[in-house]
């Protein structure tokens, strides 16, 4: 019997005590089990195929509106069969810029994921601060840094100067999963 695997599941024939060696076939059932295990070995990959394996991000996507310059720019994003797992950190350094929390993800999410599963915060020196993530389209979300100053927290857009003046060794960061387009 071949394999039915990826298309479906096998069935295998168990063998009990008191089974001759030929009912099932023997032979047959190390054959059958061998297919199965080379259809698995094939469905997950090696090397960078792999399910899960971490890798860059493309070279467009990832953070926008920043000037890297010095500064260490970190993207690394998997795939585990239908769902997108991310982490992408910016620190500044002294050429370094940042003007918008723009985000590009590294593949276009299903329209009906959220971006809740998301999480982003900023830092300045020993200074923390949450940010919020807002999901602009299937391959965008933005960034906003959390506003308190009247009665109810609002969101604000990232710049230069907001939510901190930034400056070398201030930090962007951002993580999250979705369900992929």
């Amino acid at each position: 019997m071949a394999t039915n695997f990826p298309g479906s599941l096998d069935s295998f024939t168990n063998p009990v005590a008191g089974d001759s060696l030929a009912s099932p076939s023997h032979a047959g059932q190390h054959a059958d089990v061998n297919d199965a295990i080379e259809a698995i070995e094939t469905k997950l990959g090696i090397g960078a195929g792999t399910i899960g394996t971490w890798q860059d991000f493309p070279a467009t996507k990832g953070f926008d509106n920043i000037t890297e310059g010095d500064g260490n720019l970190i993207q690394r994003y998997c795939e585990v069969n239908e769902i997108v797992f991310f982490y992408a950190t910016f620190e500044l350094g002294s050429t370094s810029a940042l003007t918008a929390g723009n985000f590009f993800l590294p593949v276009a999410m299903n329209d009906a994921s959220s971006a809740l599963h998301f999480t982003a915060n900023f830092s300045n020196g020993s200074t923390g601060y949450s940010a919020m993530v807002r999901q602009i389209s299937a391959t965008q979300v933005i960034i906003r840094a959390i506003a308190t100053s009247g009665t109810y927290a609002t969101q604000a857009i990232v710049t230069s100067t907001v939510p901190f003046t930034w400056a070398s060794g201030d930090r962007i960061a951002i993580s999250g999963f979705y369900e992929k387009a």
